[in-house]
This record gives structure tokens, sequence and C-alpha cells, in this order.
């Protein structure tokens, strides 16, 4: 059919990269995965423990929402964390992060367009999750494992890869 799909790594949070891999390629989808701590009681957090987080979450999401607003996107999907929801001990900008990525994708789809936020719970074998636990605390804050995962990323790119087969 003469479609092909590609994977480009990019810097969300600058404006010069997306308008380049805007001007280069025919765009069907966004996948925005990133993440950032800066673990601390909220009281503690400076403004520049805020930004290190919103800097690569928020900031960059909002960045790619823009320059993508004309462009007929078959997916868009953002990469949320279960702490916008439940929150986490000492990570209330990571969570705040998070559920600006929630609200967005909301937005998106409140305006016609497509936007999906996954909030990723912990994750055995991948991820901040298991760079930062033992299997033992990852058994006991419901980690899924890496296969779960994977299905359930594949099921939040459905439409792309749908759309990359046509």
């Amino acid at each position: 059919t003469g479609r092909m799909a590609s994977l480009a790594s990019i810097d969300a949070g600058d404006a010069v990269e997306i308008a380049s891999l805007l001007a280069r390629d025919v765009l069907l989808g966004v996948l925005h995965a990133v993440g950032v701590l800066r673990d601390m009681a909220a009281r503690s957090m400076a403004t520049k423990d805020l930004n290190a987080v919103f800097s690569s979450k928020a900031q960059a999401s909002s960045s790619i929402h823009l320059a993508v607003a004309r462009t007929p996107l078959e997916t868009l999907c953002l990469f949320s964390s279960v702490a916008s929801a439940f929150g986490n001990a000492y990570q209330a900008n990571y969570a705040a992060a998070n559920a600006y990525l929630d609200g967005l994708a909301r937005s998106r789809r409140s305006h016609g367009s497509f936007g999906s936020s996954l909030q990723i719970p912990p994750v055995s074998g991948a991820g901040m999750s298991a760079a930062a636990f033992g299997e033992e605390q990852l058994a006991a804050l419901g980690a899924i494992s890496l296969e779960e995962f994977a299905t359930c990323l594949g099921v939040a790119l459905m439409p792309l890869l749908s759309a990359a087969e046509q």
C-alpha cells in the first residue's frame, strides 16, 4: 500500500526538533514516553525540582500538542503514571506532571483529536520502578510483568499499527 512506519526519537522540549520532524516526515502518531524523578517531600521542593519533572512531561507534551494541532494524527499516546491517580510518597511533582498528561489527552479528545494517556503502573523488569525497587517491593506495589505491559502498549498502539498497514 506504500505506507511505512518509522521511529524518530527527539527532544520534545525543543520546538526546532519538533518542527524539523514535521517538515521531513508524514506523521501518523506520537508516543511521548519520558520520565524524570526528583523525589522529596513537597515542602522541600525548590522550583528547579518542579521544573525538572514538568519540563520533560508537561511542557514537552504541550509543545507536541501545539506543534501537531493541524496534523491529522491517528494516535497520540502520552505515557503517564498511576501516580497521577493515586499519588506516591515524595512524588507530588511527578504525580502532578502526569496528571497534566491525563488532562491534555482528555482535552484533545473533547476537541475531536486523538489523545490517550496510559497510566502505567510499576513494571517488573523494566523502567524506573524496576531500577528503584527489588522484586518483593514491586510485588507489594502490584507491579505488572513486562509481558503484561507489552500487551497494554500493543492495545494502545493498535490504531497506529493499523494505519501503518493500510
